[in-house]
């Protein structure tokens, strides 16, 4: 069986209205002798009355301050972020920047220290373009004529021959390189100084050195560098590379030897063109 319960009337808040209104009641009546304790009960309870509202009030407005307060403070946070990111991305350009500095200047004082053209002047320029298939290597300099440039100019870096020019402009010059098939470059065995001559043999390929007898012994890792014979367009001593193979076929009057370039001529930044012609 289902109870019913009868829901109490709250009778307070009424009240407190009844007690506001008779204490404006009694204000309005004046302050009599005869008023005066009446009027001191009504306003006592009105204040006793009002107590709970103001404490709600209090707690309402400090519950608002807060909640104003914490969005004020998320904007000024969220704003203090993006500051701070933007400051960290600008320091780590500048760190970006610092690095490519230290390394564009390890790479330029490479280019002024070559110990096998220690005696001769050199004009370092940047690779500032490049043109790499099976039937041309060339790269382009932002240095020319105005640098004192001229073609027919060796062309080098601090690991070795990379090149010579073909075309010299004003402020621009065009190297052939080692690898292009139409180079060439008379050069010399370090372990026995028997000479011979190194051709080009496309994009990414071996050189080939031909006019090397096949009585003569060749050793693999054996360093090759320039023989600067009489009017040679290179100086001597100027690495080349080293030998990988070196064969006889039947029949044949000189050796079928291979010779890797020491210089990668994919990753040229810098070049040092040396006053040579």
């Amino acid at each position: 069986m289902r109870i019913y319960h009868r829901k109490r009337f709250d009778f307070r808040f009424p009240v407190t209205i009844l007690l506001l209104l008779l204490a404006m009641i009694a204000i309005g009546l004046g302050l009599s002798s005869t008023t005066k304790p009446m009027v001191a009960f009504l306003r006592t309870q009105a204040q006793q009355s009002i107590i709970p509202f103001q404490s709600f009030a209090n707690t309402t407005t400090k519950d608002v301050g807060d909640f104003f307060g914490a969005i004020l403070d998320y904007k000024s946070i969220k704003s203090q972020n993006i500051r701070l990111r933007s400051k960290l991305h600008r320091l780590q350009n500048e760190v970006t920047a610092s690095q490519n500095t230290k390394k564009e200047l390890s790479i330029l004082l490479s280019q002024l220290k070559l110990p096998f053209a220690a005696n001769i002047p050199k004009v370092v320029g940047e690779v500032v373009s490049r043109s790499t298939t099976n039937f041309s290597q060339t790269i382009e300099i932002n240095k020319g004529s105005s640098s004192g440039l001229k073609v027919g100019m060796p062309v080098v870096s601090s690991g070795g021959l990379i090149g010579r020019l073909i075309q010299v402009s004003a402020s621009r010059s065009v190297a052939i390189l080692i690898q292009d098939p139409k180079f060439y470059v008379g050069v010399r065995f370090v372990k026995n100084s028997i000479v011979g001559l190194a051709k080009g043999q496309g994009y990414n390929n071996l050189l080939s050195v031909e006019y090397v007898g096949i009585n003569t012994k060749i050793f693999p890792g054996e360093l090759v560098v320039t023989s600067g014979l009489q009017n040679s367009v290179f100086p001597p001593g100027i690495p080349v590379g080293k030998v990988v193979s070196a064969r006889v076929t039947p029949s044949s009057l000189s050796q079928q030897i291979k010779v890797k370039p020491l210089v990668n001529t994919n990753t040229l930044e810098f070049v040092s063109i040396l006053k040579w012609k």
